[in-house]
């Protein structure tokens, strides 16, 4: 699969893009380039290529433009690329001045409600804070972020005085769909919802960079996930954390879809225990750790789940089942999971669209070839390119 990939001058989508583009492409190369040289001298052109088309734009966050770029280049050899970074640096360092100022000013406005960039991984401050700590740069705006997200985690109310989670949105999850969202969203899930943030504060309070509220915050978001979780109230029904709850139009009352979310890493039960599993070995609370497992394991085995898994990508397939379940079982060392790293390893490349899935990392090849790489060499990553996935 990494020779289908080698060519640079291959026509992509969002050719910038950690997603679709050639940065994200070059991730997979700057990890195989850690003991193949030839690997490492193919993600520098395709990072050569990306260079020519990036465009800094206001509204980019880590998967898009210069961040996504300095992301890759870091990963691939901070020593190799420091010039090209300390710019690519200035860039993103005002795009987190520029989240913490406008949530500041939101905050002090009074009106409740983020934006969903408030927190996003995929596009606003959480991606923003992964890339920072990922660099080790920018100490002081990294804890202003830090600062700003443990304050999201405080409870709001609604405009009528109704409680919600200080994330709630009043934006839509799918733009194209307004009318579902009349009262807007919470979300749960590690791509666009709080288990990413939750991800961001516990790998910074694990490497040392903390901020008041820390711990205290990352034990509000725990506790609230928890109560969607296996041994939250809906117990007896639970298949799985769902992917956003809705304020009900009536009764302010958080309600989760009917449907359950299929297990995988952007928005569901996957992505989540992971993060849950992740603070619990943060703050040493084995009681999260266990929650986390067991519920990894049960969705593992519910082929009513499992089914609703339709692709083999990183994003919402088999890969990203796989890559979370093995970074899980390598933390845990549970047998329940290891033994099913191989059913899943075998998913992906047994899926239809295995050999036809398009270029790129979350939803194409790319991911799809880290992660099997990472189940066959049975190692971390050694360039840790799965800190923009929120993995620890």
């Amino acid at each position: 699969m990494s020779e289908q990939l080698a060519d640079p001058r291959r026509v992509l989508p969002a050719p910038a893009s950690l997603d679709q583009g050639r940065p994200g492409i070059a991730l997979l190369f700057a990890e195989l380039g850690r003991t193949d040289s030839d690997s490492r001298s193919t993600a520098h052109a395709w990072l050569s290529k990306a260079a020519q088309e990036v465009r800094v734009r206001p509204e980019d966050g880590l998967y898009q433009g210069a961040t996504a770029l300095a992301y890759t280049l870091h990963t691939a050899g901070p020593s190799d690329y420091g010039d090209a970074l300390d710019r690519l640096d200035d860039v993103t360092v005002d795009r987190v001045r520029a989240f913490v100022r406008d949530e500041r000013n939101r905050a002090g406005s009074g009106v409740p409600g983020v934006r969903m960039r408030a927190y996003d991984l995929i596009s606003g401050a959480t991606g923003l804070g992964f890339y920072l700590l990922h660099r080790g740069s920018a100490p002081a705006e990294l804890r202003a972020l830090l600062s700003s997200l443990v304050e999201l985690t405080e409870p709001t109310r609604d405009l009528r005085g109704r409680p919600l989670p200080g994330w709630w949105t009043p934006d839509t999850p799918t733009p194209a769909q307004p009318a579902l969202y009349p009262r807007g969203h919470v979300s749960l899930g590690v791509a666009h919802g709080i288990a990413g943030t939750l991800s961001l504060l516990t790998q910074a309070w694990t490497e040392n960079v903390r901020v008041p509220g820390h711990s205290d915050a990352i034990d509000r978001l725990v506790n609230w996930l928890l109560r969607w979780g296996p041994t939250g109230p809906r117990t007896e029904t639970w298949s799985g954390w769902p992917g956003i709850v809705i304020p009900d139009e009536a009764d302010g009352q958080l309600r989760a879809p009917v449907q359950p979310q299929r297990p995988v890493w952007c928005y569901g039960t996957v992505g989540v225990a992971r993060a849950v599993q992740l603070a619990g070995v943060a703050l040493s609370r084995p009681e999260w750790t266990s929650v986390a497992v067991e519920s990894l394991v049960a969705v593992l085995d519910a082929p009513a789940l499992t089914g609703l898994i339709t692709d083999p990508t990183l994003c919402h397939g088999w890969a990203g089942a796989l890559h979370v379940s093995w970074r899980a079982a390598h933390t845990s060392g549970d047998p329940r999971l290891q033994v099913r790293l191989p059913v899943l390893a075998h998913a992906v490349m047994d899926h239809p669209e295995f050999d036809s899935a398009p270029d790129g990392l979350l939803t194409g090849r790319a991911g799809i070839a880290l992660a099997l790489h990472t189940f066959a060499s049975g190692t971390q990553p050694l360039s840790g390119w799965d800190r923009c996935l929120a993995l620890g």
